[in-house]
């Protein structure tokens, strides 16, 4: 409460010597809920928060289109809320609330984030990709299929963890993998591409994890190449894991190739390659 007493002082309703409420009318956004937070009883955010989802709503959606550093802490409450409580508020009844209504926030403020998502801002672009994660997939896929093309490093790979989460991404999502990360100059782009494609296990990516389990440099990418192609089991990529056994001078990718050919393996989607 004394808290929310301070932050109304920084309203252009408050006098600033004051601890007092703005006057007159129906206060709106982050000042509405200051003021509700000053007339609660305990000393730490109620309980049940469902009379003030309103409010937090528009406290959410006023610090959307703020400073950095309150699009960047709101940001990090939506997408992560369990997390982010837990720096600032000890575990139990209020923070559970808390944390049940950023869940409930989120499809509220989907047209805020997708304002952030396409901001200027990198890392606020990240950040949005995860809280929008959290949203109703069917709504929100196409965008992560887009990001893959961003410009900024950590943001296609934000979205292809994402992805990756999903056993069924969207048709383009497999192709632009394996132009953007499975082509990739960067190693951790191709480890996360072949990782991505092993775990959606389509046909498409045969030859370009055939491609990397036979030349890629870097060992962990060719250990996951060998992963993935264990799910995509046919006599040329059973020729190609075999001679990883026998020739591969890492002993991680000769052993992740093996496993790779043990039996009952994943059949893997999409039409037949040979």
């Amino acid at each position: 409460r004394a808290a929310a007493a301070r932050g109304l002082t920084w309203g252009p309703a408050a006098a600033p010597e004051t601890l007092r409420l703005p006057a007159g009318g129906v206060q709106r956004g982050p000042y509405q809920l200051l003021a509700q937070l000053l007339r609660s009883d305990g000393t730490a955010p109620p309980s049940d928060l469902s009379s003030s989802l309103d409010s937090l709503r528009l406290a959410a959606a006023e610090a959307l289109a703020g400073s950095e550093r309150q699009v960047s802490w709101t940001l990090r409450l939506l997408a992560s809320p369990e997390q982010a409580l837990s720096e600032v508020l000890p575990e139990g009844a209020a923070r559970a609330a808390l944390v049940r209504a950023m869940l409930l926030l989120g499809p509220q403020l989907k047209e805020s984030l997708l304002a952030v998502a396409s901001g200027s801002s990198p890392e606020l672009r990240r950040v949005a990709l995860l809280a929008l994660s959290r949203l109703d997939w069917s709504r929100v896929s196409g965008l992560m299929v887009r990001s893959l093309d961003d410009s900024a490093r950590g943001v296609r790979q934000a979205a292809l963890r994402i992805l990756r989460q999903h056993d069924d991404p969207p048709p383009e999502a497999v192709s632009r993998v394996i132009a953007t990360f499975a082509r990739s100059p960067n190693w951790a782009e191709r480890l996360l591409g072949a990782r991505a494609l092993g775990v959606w296990a389509d046909v498409r990516a045969v030859p370009v994890l055939l491609e990397l389990l036979a030349e890629d440099d870097y060992a962990f990418v060719r250990e996951a190449a060998a992963r993935a192609l264990g799910r995509l089991r046919r006599p040329r990529v059973d020729e190609a894991l075999r001679r990883a056994v026998r020739e591969d001078p890492e002993p991680r990718v000769r052993a992740a190739a093996a496993h790779a050919l043990s039996p009952a393996p994943d059949a893997g989607r999409g039409p037949s390659a040979s």
